[in-house]
Protein backbone atom coordinates (compact mmCIF):
# COMPACT_ATOMS: atom_id res chain seq x y z
CA UNK A 1 0.00 0.00 0.00
CA UNK A 2 0.94 3.02 -1.05
CA UNK A 3 -0.13 6.75 -0.33
CA UNK A 4 1.16 9.76 -1.59
CA UNK A 5 0.58 13.31 -1.30
CA UNK A 6 1.06 15.19 -4.85
CA UNK A 7 1.57 18.90 -4.87
CA UNK A 8 0.30 19.56 -8.35
CA UNK A 9 -1.20 17.51 -10.96
CA UNK A 10 2.41 17.48 -13.31
CA UNK A 11 3.60 15.27 -10.92
CA UNK A 12 1.17 13.59 -10.44
CA UNK A 13 0.53 11.97 -14.03
CA UNK A 14 5.06 11.03 -13.93
CA UNK A 15 4.44 9.24 -10.46
CA UNK A 16 1.64 7.41 -11.29
CA UNK A 17 3.14 6.14 -14.33
CA UNK A 18 5.69 4.48 -12.44
CA UNK A 19 3.43 3.25 -10.30
CA UNK A 20 1.28 1.49 -12.37
CA UNK A 21 4.33 -0.22 -14.61
CA UNK A 22 5.46 -1.43 -10.49
CA UNK A 23 1.81 -2.96 -10.77
CA UNK A 24 0.53 -0.99 -8.39
CA UNK A 25 -3.23 -0.28 -9.13
CA UNK A 26 -5.22 3.05 -7.75
CA UNK A 27 -7.65 3.48 -5.62
CA UNK A 28 -10.25 5.94 -7.21
CA UNK A 29 -9.78 9.04 -5.48
CA UNK A 30 -12.19 12.11 -5.50
CA UNK A 31 -11.18 15.70 -5.95
CA UNK A 32 -9.48 17.10 -2.13
CA UNK A 33 -7.92 20.15 -3.20
CA UNK A 34 -8.66 23.07 -2.50
CA UNK A 35 -11.11 22.73 0.25
CA UNK A 36 -11.21 25.99 1.43
CA UNK A 37 -9.46 29.14 0.25
CA UNK A 38 -8.70 31.45 3.13
CA UNK A 39 -11.41 30.71 4.90
CA UNK A 40 -14.03 30.30 2.66
CA UNK A 41 -15.63 27.14 1.68
CA UNK A 42 -14.27 25.71 -1.67
CA UNK A 43 -15.06 23.32 -5.09
CA UNK A 44 -12.78 20.84 -5.40
CA UNK A 45 -11.21 20.41 -8.41
CA UNK A 46 -7.49 17.95 -8.07
CA UNK A 47 -7.28 14.73 -6.26
CA UNK A 48 -3.70 15.36 -4.83
CA UNK A 49 -4.37 12.68 -2.08
CA UNK A 50 -3.61 9.22 -4.21
CA UNK A 51 -3.53 5.36 -3.00
CA UNK A 52 -2.37 2.83 -4.82
CA UNK A 53 -2.24 -1.00 -3.55
CA UNK A 54 -1.16 -4.34 -5.00
CA UNK A 55 -3.10 -6.84 -6.86
CA UNK A 56 -3.59 -9.14 -3.59
CA UNK A 57 -5.88 -5.79 -2.31
CA UNK A 58 -9.17 -4.34 -3.69
CA UNK A 59 -10.79 -0.78 -3.26
CA UNK A 60 -13.96 -1.08 -0.73
CA UNK A 61 -14.54 2.45 -0.85
CA UNK A 62 -12.97 5.95 -0.82
CA UNK A 63 -14.27 8.91 0.56
CA UNK A 64 -13.57 12.04 1.99
CA UNK A 65 -13.17 12.87 5.69
CA UNK A 66 -14.00 15.92 7.46
CA UNK A 67 -12.91 19.26 6.34
CA UNK A 68 -10.75 21.54 8.89
CA UNK A 69 -9.36 25.22 8.18
CA UNK A 70 -6.71 23.04 5.91
CA UNK A 71 -7.08 23.78 2.43
CA UNK A 72 -7.15 20.18 1.85
CA UNK A 73 -9.17 17.35 3.42
CA UNK A 74 -8.15 13.48 4.13
CA UNK A 75 -9.34 10.66 2.45
CA UNK A 76 -10.40 7.81 4.14
CA UNK A 77 -9.35 4.38 1.89
CA UNK A 78 -10.85 1.03 3.23
CA UNK A 79 -9.01 -1.68 1.28
CA UNK A 80 -10.21 -5.45 1.95
CA UNK A 81 -7.93 -8.20 0.78
CA UNK A 82 -8.87 -9.63 -2.33
CA UNK A 83 -9.92 -13.20 -2.87
CA UNK A 84 -7.46 -15.56 -3.58
CA UNK A 85 -7.69 -17.05 -6.86
CA UNK A 86 -9.85 -20.10 -7.82
CA UNK A 87 -7.66 -23.50 -7.27
CA UNK A 88 -5.41 -21.31 -5.07
CA UNK A 89 -4.44 -22.78 -1.84
CA UNK A 90 -4.99 -20.75 1.65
Amino acid sequence: ILVADHNGPPSFSHTEGAFLGAGLLPAPAPATWPHRLGGLPALPVHAFDRVWHGSTWRTERVTVGPGGTHPRVPLVVELRPSAPPAGADG
